[in-house]
């Protein structure tokens, strides 16, 4: 799982994302190998960097940010149902689902990778101490991604074998 992290922008000390991350990289997600990847909060250096990552490490999926006005993107993860899961599960941070990235560099990266691969979510991280602490912001992001990962493999399971040849095949044509 690639998680892509801002860095610091405008005059702001420490970007929550950031540190919710490095959480979450240091306690470890069980079962996953989790890379991380902090992003220059420049508009070109995501249009190149997202990309590469992709390319690089074939992630099973990104949690991070154009596409042409008319174009409609979306994840293939069901985002609903994510969110009643972790309701259930009790996360420590409450989760709701948005048709929204936001403004500026949140909704590019989303977009960018989204062109790349329908397997990413883009995942807001509210501000260290407003009124949650790191680690319970790592915890629940930890939550998503384990969510993520066996929604991944339900939907695997329930493609035929044929169906799969012939997505491998229409991608490498």
């Amino acid at each position: 799982m690639l998680h892509l992290r801002f860095g610091l922008f405008r005059d702001y000390s420490h970007n929550s994302s950031s540190e919710v991350v490095k959480a979450l990289a240091s306690t470890g997600i069980p079962g996953t190998r989790l890379i991380t990847q902090e992003v220059p909060v420049e508009y070109g250096h995501v249009s190149t960097v997202v990309p590469e990552l992709w390319q690089k490490y074939k992630p099973d999926g990104l949690c991070c940010g154009c596409s042409p006005e008319d174009e409609r993107l979306s994840t293939c993860f069901d985002l609903v149902a994510l969110t009643e899961q972790l309701k259930e599960a009790g996360c420590p941070v409450p989760v709701e689902t948005s048709s929204d990235a936001g403004r500026f560099l949140c909704e590019f990266i989303y977009f960018t990778s989204l062109r790349i691969s329908p397997w990413t979510v883009f995942v807001h991280v509210p501000p260290i101490g407003e009124p949650y602490c790191v680690g319970q912001l790592a915890s629940t992001v930890g939550k998503i991604v384990q969510q993520l990962l066996e929604q991944k493999k339900n939907m695997a399971k329930s493609v035929p074998d044929s169906a799969r040849r012939v997505q491998s095949l229409e991608a490498s044509a």
